[in-house]
């Protein structure tokens, strides 16, 4: 089977799951390529936050925007780092759900980022271990996160906002995020998570990576 036999057999056995999308993609200036395209790159994340263990188990979750009117997204309940091209869905920017697996319960979350911040591709959702520790150690001192005199934390502190404590999957959650997302591309949620946005995928897991790297060093300071 060549490369373009299989891409078309897995783009195939997507739709055997969950119908057909072609015309539906080629309405918003989309094809069965960039659709593809964008599974890989969700699964390709999913598996790096989970290699960098700031995803574990069933937690944490990824949205990436096809075009300027969709987005995939993780789905509910499933293992971030074994993806497979049927854990992710179609979905507007909304959250609205065209195609596909049950959309993640944070689905508004990611749609109220990607209105906070227009120039986003990718939202990530994490539960960084070293975050989640430092947070406890800060309690009701959360603006004391990657306080350090450092000049790389003097540098990514202000790209860090905090939102408040809301049940996870909540329209409240979304909207908290949501309005700390103007100001920074990466929001703690108070005993929660981090949430970070990208113009890519690549820069969603950077953030990440540096917030969680900065706070194992303060962990290590306390």
């Amino acid at each position: 089977m060549t490369q373009a036999q299989a891409r078309q057999a897995r783009f195939e056995a997507w739709q055997a799951r969950f119908g057909r999308i072609g015309a539906l993609l080629a309405d918003f200036g989309l094809d069965e390529a960039s659709f593809l395209d964008g599974l890989d790159q969700v699964k390709h994340g999913c598996r790096q936050a989970w290699l960098a263990r700031v995803m574990t188990g069933f937690n944490g979750n990824l949205s990436l925007r096809l075009g300027e009117h969709l987005m995939l997204v993780t789905a509910s309940g499933i293992a971030k780092g074994h993806m497979e091209d049927g854990d992710a869905a179609l979905a507007k920017m909304d959250g609205s759900l065209l195609a596909g697996p049950a959309l993640s319960s944070e689905t508004a979350m990611h749609v109220a980022v990607y209105k906070a911040r227009p120039e986003a591709r990718c939202v990530l959702h994490t539960h960084p271990g070293c975050l989640q520790a430092l947070s406890v150690k800060l309690a009701g001192r959360l603006g004391g996160m990657l306080d350090m005199p450092l000049f790389e934390a003097a540098m990514w502190r202000p790209k860090l906002a905090i939102a408040g404590a809301f049940p996870p999957g909540s329209q409240d959650l979304a909207d908290s995020v949501g309005k700390a997302a103007e100001k920074a591309p990466a929001v703690f949620m108070e005993g929660h998570g981090l949430c970070t946005a990208g113009t890519s995928l690549a820069e969603a897991l950077g953030v990440t990576e540096q917030m969680e790297h900065l706070a194992e060093i303060q962990l290590r300071l306390i």
